[in-house]
């Protein structure tokens, strides 16, 4: 996976799963990495950027939920 879209897809998750003052800054490290993007990709509109970025956050949450397919060591 690009290390770009896996720093936004973190935070994003950052971003939702915290909460109180947390929440604002990981907000604003979200915002800034989706700007980048954004910059980089200007024919993309932020909110196909956004839904594409939903679509990958949860195919990357059931990917990491996944147990692992290598047996454990006995």
């Amino acid at each position: 996976m690009n290390q770009d879209l896996e720093a936004l897809i973190q935070a994003y998750i950052a971003a939702q799963e915290c909460s109180g003052d947390e929440k604002s800054r990981f907000r604003q490290a979200f915002e800034e990495l989706l700007a980048g993007v954004c910059e980089r990709n200007p024919s993309a509109s932020r909110n196909v950027i956004l839904l594409a970025l939903h679509r990958r956050v949860d195919a990357y949450v059931r990917a990491q939920n996944r147990p692992s397919s290598i047996p454990p060591k006995a």
